[in-house]
This record gives C-alpha cells, structure tokens and sequence, in this order.
C-alpha cells in the first residue's frame, strides 16, 4: 500500500529504468521484513513501520532510498532469530538515531534501560537523545553519570560531561571531572589540556603556568602542549619566554601555524625583521587559509613595512570573516585606514574596537579625538 502511494515520487527521484527497479525490489525486500517482526514483538514493528513510512514521505525519500541500499544488512541481523534480544534493539535504535529520528530511537531504548543485561551504550544513547532532541542538559548529564568506567563509552561521556559543565559555567564541578580523567587515563594529554584551558578562562594564570609546566614534563616533545604553555607565558607578560618557545616549536615543525603566527605577529610587533614576519605569516596562512588572526597578523607585518595596499586588503579581508571580531583586528583595521586617509573607516574601526571591550580603551579613544 505505502508503495502504490509512493511510487511516483520513487520513479522522480530514481529516474526510473533499472534503478527504479533496485529500489522496488528494496522496498519490497524491507515490506517483508517488516510483516517477519509482527509475529515477534509488535511494539518493534510499530516503531519500524512509521519510521519507514515517514521515510518514504516526499521530503524524506532521498533518506529513504539510502536505507534500502546501505542498512537492510541492519534487518537481516535484527530478523536472524525469534526472539529479539537487547542487542539487535540496540542496533534498531542506532539505525533511528542515524535517520535522526529521536521518537523512535527513543521508544526502543526505554524498553532497554531497565533491564539489566542491556548494554550500556543504550545510556549514552539516551543522553544523545536527551541532547540533540530534547535539549535536556540535566536529564543528558543524568544518562551519563550512569555509564560505568568499565564501558567503551565511558572516556567520551566523561569529556562530554566535561564539556556540558563547562558551557553551564561550572567550572569546579568540571575542574574535578578533569582531575578524575586525569587520574583513570593517565596517558590521555586531553585532560591536561582542558585543565589548563579551565584555569585561562578564569584568568587563573599562575595555576595554568603549574598545569602547563607539568604537561610539559611528561609529553616534551608535544608541540600543541608546547603552544599552550607558550601562550600561558605570554598572558603572564614574560613574552620574550614565550617567543623562545614558540620558536622552538617552528624549528621543530615549520608547518604549525600557530606558532607562525605568533612568532611573526611578535616580530612586526616589535617592528623587527619585518621580512621574516612577512614569510611565517604568509607560512602559517598557506597552512590556514582565510583565518582572521593570521590575516590581521600579516596585514600588520606589510602596514610595519610601510605598505599600506597590501595591508588594507588583508585587514578587510580578516574582519570580514565569522572569527574576525577581535578587537585588536577592529583597531588595526582603524590604524590602517587612518594612515590612508580614509577618515571614516577609521572612526568605524577603532569605534568597533571600543565596542568590542578593547583592553585598553583610553588608547582608542585618543585614537577617535585626533580625527
């Protein structure tokens, strides 16, 4: 019946001719497997019969058609005995969650949470749901606190937790989620890494320095390790440590724009050797293209250079992208349009700059009363 409704949209999409006929024959092969699921378990049968036949609506046939083709091994394997155990309804619930239709994984999965032999994916399953579908944030921390350490799942739902705590603002719940991460998966540098991160957010500086300098210890030769420790450096204002660092992590790997950047920003900065700032920066830009902190960075290395074209076309370039708000870009692109005479485009510049909580604002309105 669904097929005689559909099939004219089926031929649309599929062009007709042979592979009209592979898709028939595909939807008839899941027809079948669908009438072998009444006889075992009616709830599974009336959660697969509307997931399909919302699938073979004309919004979401495309959908549809990549089920026949790519996941009907699924049936074979949910069909392969009369009694369905745990995992294949796990698998049925993961083929929902791929279509994203969260209703129907979800149904499948409530049957399994309290059974004590399900598997514990179904809990970080649920907190997949809880998230993507219900936009619980505590009803997807509750699944997750659930998945035991023992389980394959549990080093993700640990970071995910890490990572939810984080966007709420609590930051010392997710400071001793980090330090427990740390403590069951001692060779995982991502849980060093965040715990610094942690401490920069809060302008706690000197014990990222610690956290940093202890990361370092253990993974020397790490250069994103190395970076982070430089750039901690750098907020503590021993920026000529930081350069050291940053250096040394160019002369392992001249491919890390990160480091490129920082060195050459620091060189134009300083106004010194202005010719290598120029070719890190046009470096780390290979290697990053159309991120604003390098465009600015390099816009800043040609206006210290005396070129201003060049300069203007980058920094235009570097604020008009998602990540080009920064202050610091918004005040060198007023500095570079004043030095060209474009009055108004100054003012919009480092009036952007005060917009944006400039660090040092007084410097920018002295900028703004000399027009």
């Amino acid at each position: 019946k669904l097929f005689q409704t559909h099939k004219h949209h089926i031929a649309y999409f599929t062009g007709g001719g042979f592979r009209l006929h592979f898709v028939c024959e595909g939807v008839l092969y899941i027809v079948n497997k669908v009438f072998h699921i009444i006889n075992t378990d009616r709830t599974l049968f009336d959660s697969v019969l509307n997931a399909f036949y919302k699938l073979l609506s004309v919004k979401r046939l495309k959908r549809a058609v990549t089920l026949v083709y790519h996941k009907l091994w699924l049936f074979d394997h949910l069909i392969s005995s009369e009694t369905l155990s745990a995992f294949r309804t796990l698998t049925a619930a993961t083929l929902f969650l791929d279509a994203r239709m969260y209703p129907e994984a979800e149904a499948l999965l409530d049957g399994l949470k309290s059974d004590p032999n399900a598997p514990d994916e179904v809990h970080f399953y649920l907190a997949a749901i809880a998230y993507e579908y219900h936009k619980d944030v505590q009803e997807t921390l509750n699944f997750l606190e659930s998945i035991p350490p023992e389980n394959r799942f549990y080093d993700r739902a640990l970071r995910l937790r890490i990572q939810l705590l984080h966007d709420q603002q609590r930051y010392e719940d997710a400071m001793q989620l980090i330090l427990q991460g740390q403590s069951q998966f001692p060779t995982e540098r991502d849980f060093r890494l965040m715990e610094i991160h942690l401490y920069l957010l809060q302008d706690r500086y000197k014990e990222a320095l610690t956290a940093a300098t202890a990361a370092q210890q253990i993974w020397p030769s790490d250069d994103e390790i190395a970076y982070v420790y430089g750039s901690v450096l750098d907020s503590l204002g021993r920026k000529r440590e930081a350069l050291a660092v940053m250096e040394s992590i160019v002369a392992r790997n001249p491919e890390d724009y990160q480091a490129l950047n920082y060195v050459g920003y620091s060189l134009a900065e300083q106004g010194k050797d202005l010719d290598r700032a120029v070719l890190l920066l046009e470096a780390a830009l290979k290697q990053a293209p159309d991120h604003a902190y390098i465009l600015d960075s390099l816009a800043w290395a040609h206006f210290r250079r005396g070129e201003n074209a060049e300069a203007w076309e980058l920094v235009r370039r570097a604020t008009s992208l998602p990540d080009g708000g920064d202050p610091t870009i918004w005040e060198h692109y007023g500095d570079i349009a004043n030095a060209q005479g474009l009055k108004n485009e100054a003012r919009t510049g480092w009036g952007r700059a005060l917009e944006r909580d400039h660090p040092n604002p007084e410097t920018i309105r002295k900028k703004l009363n000399s027009l």
